[in-house]
């Protein structure tokens, strides 16, 4: 083949936050799960107690979304949450509505080797009308992403995408912080204008 042309991707994207994120493991409060009551929804705004940590994560996906995708608009953060996860527990598949992009720092240590790994699906899994089987899977033709977690690790991605928490069987909780991002001021044009 001459050349190849990715069309119409999921920008998913990894980074390493440098600076210092450790305040994020004294929080005590957590999102209802699966497995857990609904604690609130203060719970949803959990970085409203650490700014200093909410501009980091925040300015990280600016420059993002400036220097990549070649966006001018302002962005917020609107929700953030803290997930806990325990030793035979997972999540459901799920998607974030009502934001644009969404994004999980990994703030804490992980046992590598224990599961509680981050899965996307391919918005494109349910278009093909046939079912073929590669002889082996790659960035091409899989079906889905999967994510180790990692310390300092923050994965960006688009809202819409279908997501889980595989299950874990690590003997520490495993924690991770989630958010939800908008556009903010005027964006769009013509009859699309907001």
């Amino acid at each position: 083949m001459d050349s190849f042309l990715q069309v119409f991707s999921s920008n998913i994207v990894t980074c390493s936050i440098e600076k210092n994120t450790d305040v994020l493991k004294k929080e005590t409060k957590f999102a209802n799960n699966d497995y857990q009551k609904d604690t609130g929804r203060d719970n949803y705004r959990v970085l409203e107690k650490y700014p200093k940590v909410k501009k980091i994560l925040l300015e990280k996906y600016k420059k993002f979304a400036r220097e990549e995708l070649n966006y001018t608009e302002n962005f917020v953060m609107t929700t953030s949450w803290i997930t806990k996860i325990e030793t035979g527990e997972y999540s459901q598949q799920h998607c974030h509505k009502n934001s644009f992009y969404s994004g999980i720092y990994y703030f804490d240590d992980y046992e590598q080797d224990k599961g509680g790994k981050l899965e996307f699906q391919s918005p494109l899994l349910n278009l093909p009308d046939f079912y073929l089987v590669p002889k082996e899977w790659n960035i091409l033709n899989s079906n889905a992403l999967v994510i180790t977690p990692a310390k300092n690790l923050l994965v960006l991605f688009p809202s819409y995408l279908f997501h889980r928490i595989l299950p874990y069987h690590g003997t520490s909780i495993r924690r991770s912080l989630s958010f939800n991002i908008v556009p903010t001021g005027s964006y769009g044009s013509g009859d699309s204008s907001s």
